[in-house]
């Protein structure tokens, strides 16, 4: 009889564990249109996102354990609609999902696009840009991080176009809402853990 808990931990154990950490990713890119013209924008450079699953890749989300989540379940439309409301931001993306035992590094990344489609023309050859465009992923291990590189651009009257960049690698706590700041443009995110069910 003593021995009944022990062998029920043992049988439970592996199944719960099996499970894994699952945890809650929502996040929105805005941009601020009066520091466009303040901040000095950088040389075009399309983002790295050949590895970027895209939101809409079945497949391969399920592979990489991701789950995206639909519009209405979004958890930060409150301030999404806050940014709508003002003069100042303009939202230009938001995405919510749920990825299961984040890897430390060189994990699954999700693709993170809105706006015109620009071409970058690259020794004659135009290369698709959207105004922003890039990929985002979260990192486990011991602690939770956040990778963004995202790049936002816009075209002047005469079709040159100016960008900006933001790449970072940022260390999240649950359930806070971090800011990432790309000059004329900014990453609003927030990670929570997802209850076991």
């Amino acid at each position: 009889m003593r021995l009944l808990p022990f062998a029920l931990a043992a049988v439970l154990l592996p199944l719960t564990a099996a499970a894994g950490d699952r945890y809650r990713v929502d996040l929105i890119v805005f941009t601020n249109p009066g520091l466009a013209g303040a901040e000095q924008p950088m040389p075009v450079v399309p983002p790295a996102t050949k590895r970027a699953i895209e939101a809409d890749d079945r497949l391969r989300l399920t592979a990489a354990q991701i789950t995206v989540l639909p519009a209405p379940d979004f958890a930060l439309g409150w301030l999404w609609h806050r940014l709508q409301r003002s003069t100042e931001f303009q939202p230009l993306r938001h995405l919510s999902w749920v990825q299961v035992d984040p890897p430390a590094r060189d994990g699954p990344r999700l693709q993170v696009q809105a706006g015109p489609t620009y071409s970058l023309m690259d020794q004659g050859v135009g290369i698709p840009l959207q105004q922003l465009d890039g990929s985002v992923a979260l990192y486990g291990g011991d602690l939770l991080h956040i990778d963004a590189d995202l790049t936002y651009t816009l075209a002047d009257t005469d079709g040159t176009l100016r960008g900006w960049r933001l790449h970072e690698l940022r260390r999240v706590k649950l359930d806070e809402l971090h800011f990432l700041d790309g000059g004329a443009f900014g990453l609003l995110v927030r990670v929570s853990r997802v209850p076991p069910q």
